[in-house]
């Protein structure tokens, strides 16, 4: 069996020992950046940049067309003014900024309003925020249902971010 010269087999660069005299341990450990393991000269490394901005950039149309449609459901509901639609996404366990970008009123606003119906409501102390996505947001709206009916969707995690304390409280 032939040596593969030095010179290709650091041209290869394979994750294999097969290729690689080093073996996979030329890559560097799992949690290095891509980055540090390539050199900059390295035409991989503009793949993975450009297939890198092409998933921002796919996240955020994606985002923005949800954000579209929740705009298009709550105008169904016909809310007077902003501050009912904060109160309904908020109720439906949207938070501060989200709700913020989804009617386009400043965060500072969106943050007031919200803590006047906390207080209105004997929330003002708790230290639960609220964690929805766009996503279970749009679903929650389109059911007309809120966010404490399915507490999966409200906190995002199976609904178990304070079980020991519901569990008291049911």
């Amino acid at each position: 069996m032939s040596k593969i010269p030095k010179a290709v087999s650091k041209a290869m660069d394979s994750l294999t020992a097969r290729y690689n005299d080093d073996g996979i341990d030329c890559w560097g450990k799992p949690h290095e950046k891509i980055e540090n393991v390539l050199p900059p000269t390295a035409w991989q490394l503009k793949v993975i940049y450009d297939f890198r901005e092409k998933m921002q950039k796919s996240d955020k149309e994606h985002e923005e067309r949800i954000i579209k449609k929740i705009r298009k459901e709550i105008n169904k509901r016909r809310f007077k003014d902003n501050s009912a639609k904060v109160r309904y996404l908020y109720d439906i366990g949207m938070g501060s900024f989200r709700i913020s970008r989804v009617i386009n009123v400043n965060k500072s606003t969106c943050d007031g309003i919200i803590t006047r119906y906390r207080k209105s409501i004997g929330r003002a102390l708790g230290r639960e925020h609220n964690t929805l996505r766009y996503e279970d947001a749009l679903a929650l709206v389109r059911s007309n249902e809120k966010g404490e009916d399915d507490e999966t969707f409200r906190y995002g995690n199976g609904g178990y971010r304070n079980c020991a304390k519901r569990d008291v409280n049911d």
